[in-house]
């Protein structure tokens, strides 16, 4: 099983997502603020999310995640300079943070749950797979999973902001970015490969070839 975890986490992740690099832009704009003042902070922060975005795309990583983890910067550091406090460049987090919340839940409503997009996209397998009955509610489960990971990641961003210091703020930034996520990652794995199992639908090969039953067990989430 722990083998299986570890495969299907580098899969998951792949070489795209270098987990990494998407701190080094903030870290860099405060440590820079810190020593210098907003004005060179933006100039600090915009040269390392240009050259995180470069080493992306030299190590090969997809041009859309280059991208958008640049403008991601920009818009941070936007923020900051116009509400003229570093502690500004958070607050686009915030509020992408809980517009994926909110998108979450909708995903879980409307019966197509967002972990079953994401393994859709990084697996390549059937849509038609992840929304049956005997499937989809293991998807949604791991799903309420993030929703709720996403609401407690802006409410701690939020609460940094408003009544820490700058320390405390990129420390917050930091830890519930990366560092949480891949502990969810692995119990997501965990809980809805054991909820697949329950529910005792066939594997993806089993529905692409419209096998009956008995099914066998899904291997990988």
């Amino acid at each position: 099983m722990r083998r299986e975890i570890v495969a299907d986490l580098r899969s998951l992740l792949g070489p795209d997502r270098a987990i990494g690099d998407s701190l080094l832009p903030p870290v860099a704009f405060f440590a820079a603020n810190a020593i210098a003042g907003l004005g060179w902070a933006a100039v600090v922060g915009l040269t390392v999310g240009v050259g995180v975005s470069a080493m992306r795309v030299i190590r090969g990583h997809r041009w859309a995640a280059a991208i958008y983890g640049l403008a991601a910067v920009v818009i941070s550091i936007v923020a900051a300079l116009r509400t003229d406090r570093a502690a500004g460049y958070v607050l686009p987090t915030i509020v992408m943070t809980l517009v994926l919340a909110i998108a979450t839940a909708i995903t879980i409503l409307v019966r197509r749950p967002f972990t079953g997009w994401v393994s859709m996209f990084v697996r390549g397998w059937p849509g038609s797979w992840y929304w049956r009955d005997d499937v989809r509610p293991a998807y949604s489960i791991t799903s309420w999973y993030w929703c709720g990971f996403y609401l407690a990641r802006a409410t701690a961003i939020w609460i940094a902001y408003r009544y820490a210091g700058l320390g405390v703020l990129l420390t917050v930034r930091v830890l519930v970015s990366w560092p949480t996520m891949l502990p969810l990652l692995i119990v997501s794995y965990v809980r809805g490969n054991a909820k697949l199992h329950d529910l005792g639908g066939p594997t993806v090969e089993e529905h692409v070839a419209d096998a009956p039953p008995p099914w066998g067990r899904q291997r990988g989430f």
